[in-house]
């Protein structure tokens, strides 16, 4: 990531990073809080997903017709 320092009279430092930085970071903390999402379910014993079916379906669903 890189940031840029920004300096306005005196002051702390701001900061500022370019677009593709802030749209990855977005897209790290989404992934983070799905992944959290995803321990809280089975910490809670929620019924866990076969992933080779979950595929499956979603090949099934979208595939060309």
């Amino acid at each position: 990531m890189h940031f840029n320092d920004l300096t306005r009279w005196g002051s702390d430092p701001d900061f500022m990073m370019s677009m593709e930085s802030y749209e990855k970071s977005l897209a790290q903390l989404d992934l983070y809080r799905k992944l959290a999402e995803a321990e809280a379910q089975i910490k809670n014993g929620e019924e866990l997903l076969d992933g080779e079916e979950v595929f499956k379906t979603l090949k099934k669903k979208y595939e060309k017709q």
